[in-house]
């Protein structure tokens, strides 16, 4: 028992927990002018202003815009900033004069000097200066706080100063007091004055330091506590402060939030938020030490909170119930959940935690050291432990718990419970008692996941899915389902009777016979590997390697670590007291469950465009366009404070498909001429999208207008009837002399092709003789030789005949053949004439057909290793005109073999003999098509389809 108290001693010096918000962090690589910021407003339209030692950033939640000194500010280091309703922004300049920045861009300055002025301050048209005023008294420090009325009768009115060792506080009287997000408070005789809302200030708080709009009632600040009034000065509440506001070495700021939260940054000291009736420090879980500065705190109309620090950039925070959770190592993760005692519990492989509001507390059991990996879950409806051996007992770490040495459990329908682990299986009864399940017939693989659909035990074994049954504490495989997985599938699980399977990137339904539906993408984002599938009431959880993602009827979601998560990577999820819990690769999340909901649709502030190179704004969502101007860049000005990596731009060009867009800005290269719609739309990966319409004119060069073509055509016309009645009969004449030279040309043509056999035809039927005769096959090489004679005779018979009837033709092609079929494997060569009647009596021109089968021997069917080659002959006669179809079933011909061979060759003769009969009898039809056979299939095949005129 020394030695275990001992190690857990150790153990619990060694883990620890460490907790961080979900925040957006912006410094000077993010395009901020510098890292060192004073102030932090919104602007009337949204746009978060920043005053940095650089100059003023603006920032619409995708791009900084920086203003400096060449475009107008008297000096670049800005202390305070405020804006006025009319949008004119207030600046005050380190030891400058305050300069303001109006809606058109100009910069007008004052005759006030902002000197170190800390907040600006706006009442009643009127403008506040609070200033501070660092000096000296001997060896003393000396921090005066001055409020100067620029507008009114006062002026330069000191209501604070102190020292390190005394303070002095006057009565209150005519006193500004600043709310960073709010209007501020003037004070007088003891009545904070907020607009039309006003509440008094009892007399025994006479050192007020700040006043603050608190819901409908007043919020004071003294130098320890902070006091709720209401208007008649009632004091409702009292607290503490964590530190004193005013001393040596610390100012301070407050906020107060949407949620109405307290935010307190004090100087050296850290940022504190109030709630829940008590202080919670948070600047350790933005990773800021409480030595570096928080220069001011500010909270927005969308309840985000923005921090200015000294130093370390811009920080927001979107929401603070949004917390994120680290163990000792942030290689480790968090795989499972279970509730123990209205307490939850998680685990990161080989460590236990409680999980608490705000951090996680360690379980230190000896299995830290020991490194036994387990995950938590239910048997039985009882938190289990998994994975640990069966010696070591879990009721020593939380009483009335068990242990398994295996990792998964499923509820069988007679109320027993199968346990597994790899190949591994257990059944336990009612009674808990244990029986090991033997494997009959079983592959060796490993089960990955085991569940109950439509009353039968389906298992996924990684690579296929198949039935089981139990029987005698033995496993029998029945049968594997229908479907086939292609990959790995990772999970399965049931939802509204449909089996929901996992597979690579991708959810497929399945209806056990086929895949009814699958997903690849949600909200716009792709799928990647697939961890886990949860149903949770009716609800599909995605666990994947890029997010969390959710189907659902009340909207999809889309959890990453641009939006909520700690990591992309997520392992686990768990519902508990109205939070969602999620287990990543490296860290938890705790998201409340009422931010699972659609997110703000992003919006578009403004659209340019680039004439001439020089940005200009598009008005009225219309540009018109020169006809010489044919690149069109339109840039998008978007303001989404959400993510940037979450957002989805895309555009379309009238009617055409959405293209996606990698930067806010649209380019057209070659735009056409007329009116088109130009289509933008955007969204954020949760929200709805936001569509903006352009209408776009670009007008036609003069060449190209009505009018210029009416008359061009007019005197083209005129001009070419002129002609006409003096060249027409040339032109007949020229065309009978063009007609008798083409018909000697194609007799010509059609004399030497039918003359001349194929050389490489002879070349290989006589090295195909040559090797029947070497090999001793006389008999095939005597039948080779009779029937190349034969075919020999036939092409001298015919070779002056600028004709041949349909059934010399095809007796010769069946000759022909019969000789390729000796020379190559006996492919099948089919003819079907049955639709034609009498073709002796049906003459086609000669040598038509020939080049069309040898091309479908050589390059179709000689090709297939399968030897299962078809050539089949069609033909049809419709009237006077006959449709022969020549196909194979090969892979079809490659436009390299059709620019190469001698085949080809003849095929252009053909098609050139065609062209020319066509034009020689243009009554009559000669034309020839080419085409895949199936063009879907990898053997495509090829298609010939020859039409004549029987001549």
């Amino acid at each position: 028992m020394k030695t275990l108290a001992i190690l857990c001693a150790f153990i619990s010096t060694a883990l620890y927990s460490q907790n961080s918000f979900f925040y957006f962090r912006y410094t000077t690589e993010e395009g901020l002018a510098n890292n060192t910021i004073y102030d932090v407003k919104e602007s009337p339209n949204g746009v978060i202003t920043i005053a940095t030692d650089n100059g003023i950033s603006f920032f619409n939640g995708q791009s900084f815009r920086n203003i400096n000194t060449q475009d107008g500010l008297e000096k670049p280091y800005i202390i305070a900033i405020q804006y006025a309703k009319n949008s004119d922004l207030y600046i005050a300049n380190y030891f400058g004069n305050i300069q303001v920045l109006h809606t058109n861009g100009s910069i007008t300055r004052l005759a006030v000097k902002s000197e170190s002025t800390e907040e600006i301050g706006l009442y009643n048209s009127e403008l506040y200066l609070k200033k501070t005023d660092n000096s000296y008294e001997g060896n003393q420090s000396k921090i005066g706080y001055q409020f100067t009325h620029i507008h009114g009768k006062n002026s330069d009115i000191t209501i604070l100063n102190y020292t390190e060792n005394h303070i002095k506080l006057p009565e209150v009287k005519d006193v500004p007091f600043f709310n960073n997000n709010q209007e501020t408070a003037i004070i007088r005789n003891r009545i904070a004055y907020f607009g039309t809302k006003s509440f008094a200030i009892p007399k025994h708080l006479p050192s007020v330091f700040a006043a603050i709009r608190y819901q409908n009632n007043g919020l004071v600040f003294t130098q320890n506590e902070f006091h709720i009034l209401t208007e008649k000065g009632t004091i409702l509440k009292t607290e503490k402060l964590p530190f004193s506001l005013v001393n040596s070495i610390n100012r301070f700021r407050i906020c107060v939030d949407k949620q109405n939260r307290i935010w307190l940054s004090l100087q050296k000291r850290g940022l504190f938020v109030y709630e829940n009736n008590s202080w919670r420090k948070l600047n350790q879980n933005l990773g800021l030490s409480d030595q570096e500065n928080i220069n001011n705190l500010y909270c927005d109309s969308s309840g985000k909170m923005w921090i200015a620090t000294n130093e370390k950039g811009l920080y927001c925070i979107p929401n603070i119930e949004i917390t994120h959770q680290y163990t000792n190592s942030n290689s480790d993760f968090f795989n499972s959940f279970f509730v123990h005692n209205n307490q939850l519990y998680t685990c990161n492989r080989w460590n236990l935690y409680q999980v608490t509001s705000h951090k996680l507390k360690p379980i230190h059991t000896i299995f830290n050291e020991l490194k036994l990996e387990f995950s938590l879950g239910y048997t039985n409806h009882k938190p289990s432990f998994y994975g640990l051996p069966k010696e070591f007992l879990s009721t020593q770490i939380l009483p009335e718990t068990e242990n398994y040495s295996f990792r998964k459990t499923i509820r069988l329908p007679n109320g027993n419970t199968l346990n597994y682990f790899g190949r591994e299986l257990y059944l336990f009864d009612k009674n808990h008692v244990s029986e090991y399940i033997n494997f009959h017939q079983f592959k060796n693989e490993k089960i990955y996941n085991i569940i109950l659909y439509q009353n039968k035990l389906i298992a996924n074994v990684g690579n296929r899915l198949f039935y089981f049954h139990l029987k005698n504490k033995t496993f029998f495989e029945d049968r594997d389902l229908k479907y086939k997985p292609k990959g790995f599938v990772s999970d399965i699980a049931v939802h509204q009777n449909q089996l929901l399977i996992a597979e690579n990137n991708a959810l497929h339904y399945c209806n056990l016979k086929e895949i009814t539906k699958s997903i690849t993408e949600i909200n716009g984002i792709k799928l990647e590997q697939i961890n886990k599938i949860k149903v949770v009431q009716n609800e599909i959880w995605i666990l994947a390697t890029n997010g969390l993602f959710r189907i659902s009827e009340r909207g999809n979601l889309v959890l990453n670590s641009f939006n909520f998560l700690p990591d992309d990577d997520v392992k686990s999820i768990f519902f508990y007291k109205n939070n969602l819990y999620v287990g990543t690769k490296n860290g938890l999340a705790t998201v409340p469950e009422k931010l699972l909901v659609k997110s703000k649709i992003p919006s578009i502030k403004s659209l340019y465009y680039y004439p001439e190179q020089k940005q200009k704004r598009i008005e009225n969502q219309y540009i018109s366009l020169k006809s010489d101007e044919n690149y069109v860049k339109i840039e998008i000005d978007i303001q989404n404070f959400q993510s940037k990596k979450n957002q989805i731009v895309s555009f379309r060009l009238d009617d055409s498909t959405w293209r996606e867009l990698s930067q806010n800005y649209v380019e057209l290269y070659s735009f056409p001429y007329g009116e088109h719609e130009l289509h933008i739309r955007i969204k954020d990966v949760n929200s709805d999208w936001m569509y903006q319409t352009i209408r776009v004119d670009k007008a036609y060069p003069f060449y190209l207008t009505f009018w210029f073509w009416l008359v061009a055509i007019a005197g083209i016309s005129l001009l070419l009837y002129a002609l006409y009645r003096r060249r027409i009969q040339i032109v007949r004449q020229k065309l009978l002399e063009q007609q008798s030279i083409n018909n000697k040309m194609v007799e010509l043509r059609q004399s030497a092709l039918s003359a001349m056999m194929n050389p490489h035809f002879i070349f290989n039927s006589l090295s195909a003789i040559q090797y029947f005769v070497n090999t001793k096959q006389a008999h095939i090489s005597s039948e080779y030789i009779a029937k190349l004679s034969r075919l020999v005779r036939l092409f001298l018979h015919h070779s002056a005949e600028p004709t041949i009837s349909l059934a010399d033709e095809i007796h010769r092609l069946q000759l022909y053949v019969s000789l390729e079929q000796l020379r190559f494997y006996p492919f099948e060569f089919t003819v079907s004439i049955d639709a034609v009647s009498h073709p002796e009596k049906l003459h086609i021109p000669n040598m038509i057909l020939q080049p069309f089968i040898e091309n479908a021997i050589l390059h179709g069917i000689s090709q297939l290793d399968s030897k299962d080659g078809i050539i089949t002959l069609a033909v049809t006669l419709e009237g006077n005109t006959l449709s022969i179809r020549i196909s194979d079933n090969g892979f079809g011909l490659s436009l390299e073999k059709k620019s190469s061979t001698h085949i080809s060759k003849g095929i252009s003769i053909i098609k050139e003999r065609l062209e020319s009969m066509q034009k020689v009898y243009p009554t009559k039809t000669f034309c020839v098509e080419e085409m895949p056979l199936h063009p879907e299939k990898t053997r495509k095949g090829h298609l010939i389809i020859v039409t004549l005129t029987v001549l």
